[in-house]
């Protein structure tokens, strides 16, 4: 078989991520790109996931190139990161490559269902390990509430879309926290610990839920 190398190592997919999604950029906020790139022909051989560099943008920000492989892993364990690639305002498939991810965003909340005990448990590790910082930064304060946000979210049955629906002023408060302009509240940066008391080990996995979702989903027709 004859393989055509051009073909590989291409970007396939650019998506905006990080405050600019979420509401929380200011006037002056960089805007950063994640670009999922099909890896070389040796690394397919190899089974190495490849790493790329970050690279300024026309933007004023960066672009991070990732290995796809590694960001369908990601999708699978519920990464939050991975997922809001699928919700960003602003993303594009390249090279050809629309009717991959076309079909990917079409199912963006099937993948996200399937995965959100993954998400749960991701989340709550990073409000743990964000709380446990002596002396935070303005940002890493304005996450940790986002986090205790996003976990009430979880808890009270909603969906990784939800994150993006937050009432305007708690993203406003978020939002005056990472400019350092006020001191969050104990309660603000902590209250996620009363969630977490009374939710379950194995939350927020529903088996027949799941089994549901997938049989009306055009993935399995």
């Amino acid at each position: 078989m004859k393989i055509n190398k051009t073909t590989f190592g291409k970007p396939c997919f650019r998506a905006l991520y990080g405050s600019q999604n979420y509401r929380l950029n200011s006037e002056n906020s960089d805007k950063d790109y994640m670009v999922l790139v099909k890896p070389e022909w040796k690394d397919f051989i190899d089974g190495r996931i490849s790493r790329f560099k970050q690279g300024k943008n026309t933007f004023g920000g960066y672009d991070t190139s990732i290995d796809f492989r590694k960001w369908f892993v990601d999708l699978r364990k519920g990464n939050f990161n991975a997922l809001e690639l699928l919700w960003s305002v602003d993303k594009q498939a390249i090279n050809g490559y629309d009717f991959v991810f076309n079909e990917i965003i079409g199912n963006r909340d099937l993948i996200a269902k399937s995965a959100r005990s993954g998400t749960f448990k991701a989340i709550r590790g990073m409000c743990h390990k964000l709380s446990n910082n002596l002396y935070p930064t303005s940002k890493e304060m304005s996450y940790q509430m986002m986090f205790g946000e996003w976990l009430k979210i979880l808890a009270n049955g909603g969906e990784y879309k939800d994150f993006f629906d937050i009432a305007p002023s708690t993203f406003e408060r978020i939002r005056e926290v990472k400019n350092g302009l006020v001191k969050p509240t104990d309660e603000e940066l902590n209250g996620w610990r009363k969630i977490e008391e009374k939710i379950p080990e194995n939350f927020p996995f529903n088996l027949e839920e799941l089994l549901m979702s997938y049989e009306e989903s055009i993935l399995f027709e």
